[in-house]
């Protein structure tokens, strides 16, 4: 499954996903921005549901941070969101 990342924030935030893709194989993802108060879908980029990505962000002020998100079961082919504030 694809992940869309909402900013429910007020600054511009960069985001890069590491994980599991559709082939086994642990990866990372390119770098992708969210506008504030908008979302985000890390296209070309397949997940493995029901497991967990490591999620790494920052903001302009806060630097790097990151958080593991869980990844509910999903079908083939869809997209999951994650907001974060």
């Amino acid at each position: 499954m694809q992940l869309q990342v909402c900013n429910n924030n007020p600054r511009l935030m960069t985001f890069f996903v590491v994980g599991f893709n559709q082939y086994h194989e642990q990866t990372g993802s390119r770098f992708w921005e969210v506008q504030p108060n908008s979302c985000t879908t890390a296209w070309d980029y397949w997940w493995q549901s029901d497991r967990s990505v490591e999620l790494n962000y920052q903001r302009s002020d806060i630097g790097w941070r990151n958080t593991i998100v869980y990844i509910p079961r999903q079908d083939d082919g869809a997209t999951w969101t994650y907001s974060t504030s």
